[in-house]
């Protein structure tokens, strides 16, 4: 004999455009993707993403600080019901090793879209190129990067898709090397055109600048500081250069 079991839910307004049509006439929980996350295509997500940052906007409107629009923006996915993590920790792992460098994504979606919010004047290569480290150090694959201070949302908007014609560009790389006056500089030419007459203190600069480069092929531009700052130590360690960290100045 045969159990026949009738369950009944009620079906509700997807907050999600397209995906309404997409599963009915299926009933939905209102928590569906919060407990299948994955069952939502990358392309649905971030559409669904940008209406809860274009709800923000226009709630607080440009100028605010970042973290102003990324407890806001987490505040709306949660009333959306759009699973996500904020300030998820995200390890550095330097050639196999792990290094805790505070790093923390402001949001997470579904385990599948990172977000970054900004409020700058304007987005340039290396805002880009940091946010494409998080999804090469997470191993995610989609990010969204929104800038706030703009007068329409839209022009605030980044889609980025690792491996998609996404790599770090060399405005970004250039600018990174430059800052360390690194850009038309190898350990070997420094060697040749360094003319200070202290033999061992260049060679312990050609190790310096060694790691640093090294660093730099490893991650590329786009870390925080603290973040280049445990990578080149493990480096400088890892080549037997003695050095002191965080030594106070006399």
């Amino acid at each position: 004999m045969g159990l026949l079991c009738v369950l009944r839910v009620s079906v509700v307004d997807l907050p999600f455009p397209g995906l309404s049509a997409h599963f009915a006439p299926f009933p939905i929980y209102p928590d569906f993707f919060r407990l299948y996350p994955a069952l939502m295509p990358p392309n649905e997500l971030t559409h669904a993403i940008i209406g809860a940052a274009i709800e923000v906007h226009r709630e607080i409107g440009p100028g605010k600080v970042e973290a102003a629009y990324e407890v806001a923006l987490c505040r709306e996915l949660n009333l959306r019901g759009i699973a996500h993590h904020s300030q998820k920790p995200l390890p550095v792992i330097y050639k196999g090793k792990k290094l805790d460098c505070g790093y923390r994504l402001d949001a997470l979606v579904a385990d599948t879209v990172v977000v970054e919010a900004k409020s700058v004047e304007a987005v340039h290569p290396v805002h880009k190129a940091q946010v494409l480290t998080y999804l090469k150090l997470g191993g995610w694959r989609w990010a969204l990067l929104l800038n706030f201070n703009v007068a329409v949302l839209k022009e605030g908007i980044e889609r980025l898709v690792l491996g998609f014609g996404t790599a770090p560009s060399s405005e970004a790389s250039g600018n990174f090397l430059k800052t360390f006056g690194l850009d038309e500089c190898t350990a070997e030419n420094f060697r040749a055109t360094s003319n200070s007459g202290d033999r061992k203190a260049e060679a312990l600069a050609g190790e310096i600048i060694a790691s640093a480069l090294e660093v730099h092929r490893e991650f590329g531009p786009g870390l925080l500081p603290s973040a280049y700052e445990a990578c080149l130590c493990h480096e400088l360690h890892s080549r037997g250069v003695p050095f002191q960290r965080n030594c106070p100045l006399r």
